[in-house]
């Protein structure tokens, strides 16, 4: 008999447990970490500000320790949510940034924009969660980053896009303590760009 999508979901969120509750087991054994991640959790969002400087979020991502991602997606006509598991390459580039050992703003490789140069792009804000609780954060723009750090997060909206028109996750909203750190790190970064269009004829 077939399933649900909500149906689908709940079993895909109980495999995941289960198969991690082995890897459990299997660390206690052999001393290994039963983790996907070298971290806690990710979440990460791309948003604009209004005119009175109220962030508007535009596309929210939660990812756990075992690499199920949560999607909130406002880009489009209509708001999407999307929950699928990770891909092992995608992991493997979200290890090699959020590991624990350096600090996210060691991927900028600017902090302000070329002369003459305008940004018409939206702000994002990433906080991370490590296994030990301590949490590291970053507010900027693309062009302040290095290619790995936009490797990380283009691999997670590109698997995005390969899932969401094959499962769909339950709505959710943003945590207000998200929003409130969001509001909070931009209000800090005094080297963010105003958005603005490029002038007439560029």
């Amino acid at each position: 008999m077939p399933f649900s999508q909500d149906k689908l979901y709940q079993l895909m969120k109980i495999l995941v447990v289960f198969a991690y509750g082995v890897l459990g087991i299997c660390s206690t054994l052999f001393g290994q970490s039963p983790f996907r991640s070298k971290f806690k959790e990710i979440e990460w969002a791309s948003y604009e500000q209004d005119p009175k400087g109220a962030p508007t979020i535009t596309f929210y991502i939660h990812i756990d320790s075992t690499g199920v991602v949560n999607i909130l997606d406002k880009t489009g006509s209509a708001i999407r949510y999307c929950s699928f598991l990770s891909p092992d390459s995608t992991m493997e580039k979200l290890n090699g940034i959020f590991n624990g050992t350096s600090a996210i703003k060691t991927h900028m490789i600017s902090d302000k924009l070329a002369k003459g140069m305008h940004y018409a792009g939206d702000y994002f804000f990433v906080i991370v969660r490590a296994h030990d609780n301590k949490t590291d954060e970053l507010t900027y723009i693309e062009p302040f980053m290095d290619d790995n750090f936009l490797g990380a997060r283009d691999a997670v909206v590109t698997a995005y896009f390969a899932e969401r028109n094959k499962s769909s996750g339950q709505p959710f909203h943003v945590s207000e303590n998200f929003i409130s750190k969001l509001r909070a790190s931009h209000k800090k970064t005094k080297n963010l760009p105003e958005k603005e269009a490029p002038p007439a004829g560029n």
